[in-house]
């Protein structure tokens, strides 16, 4: 018997919209709509932002969560680098959605893990939610060697389900914490070379307000 011959092709990503199989590219189900709501527990952020720019979403909220034990070595009080790190380190275009409040970014408070997946997509016509396994990450989503369970519908079809999902939605984005302090959206040149401790005061304040 040839091995190669009967050896089936593995399913990794299995995705369902509306109670039926979506036998299109993952991408598809992302397509045409122009806000993201989105957590997911971890996420690349190079891969993240070439994902909302090559949909296009004009309006993105993306929450991160965070294990416990990872909270005091990236998003400490005691050192606030990685926020600055981060926002300087992205393209200028991605800066200025992020100054405007086009594209908001938010994680765990201390002490709480968010494990949620969840995605929001909306339109003028349309609102779709996206729950299952899969975090936004490339190797999530690209089908490959990693078994994942995908779950959309869109309210026209499921709309008490929907709604459900964006209050939830709603409920963790009030019990999750800025993660670019408002100096650095507030900052007119266009790189931020010095991280200040102005800076560093207002992010402080900001982290020992939320989490009291």
């Amino acid at each position: 018997m040839d091995i190669l011959k009967t050896t089936k092709k593995v399913k990794y990503l299995n995705v369902i919209l509306n109670d039926k199989l979506f036998e299109k590219n993952i991408d598809a189900l992302f397509g045409g709509f122009s806000e993201l709501l989105a957590i997911t527990f971890v996420s690349s952020p190079k891969f993240f932002f070439d994902f909302v720019m090559k949909h296009g979403f004009q309006e993105v909220k993306l929450i991160i969560g965070i294990e416990d034990n990872d909270i005091n070595d990236k998003f400490n009080l005691i050192n606030p680098e990685p926020q600055f790190e981060f926002f300087k380190s992205l393209p200028q275009e991605i800066i200025d959605k992020i100054k405007n409040n086009e594209i908001q970014v938010r994680y765990s408070k201390l002490g709480i893990t968010i494990h949620s997946k969840l995605f929001i997509l909306k339109n003028d016509q349309e609102t779709r939610i996206i729950i299952g396994s899969a975090n936004l990450t490339q190797k999530a989503l690209s089908g490959k060697n990693q078994f994942e369970e995908v779950i959309a519908y869109d309210e026209t079809y499921n709309p008490n389900l929907v709604k459900l999902m964006v209050d939830r939605f709603e409920h963790i984005w009030s019990e999750s914490i800025d993660y670019v302090p408002e100096r650095l959206k507030k900052e007119n040149k266009t790189t931020i070379q010095v991280f200040s401790t102005n800076t560093a005061l207002d992010l402080l304040t900001d982290l020992t307000h939320q989490w009291n």
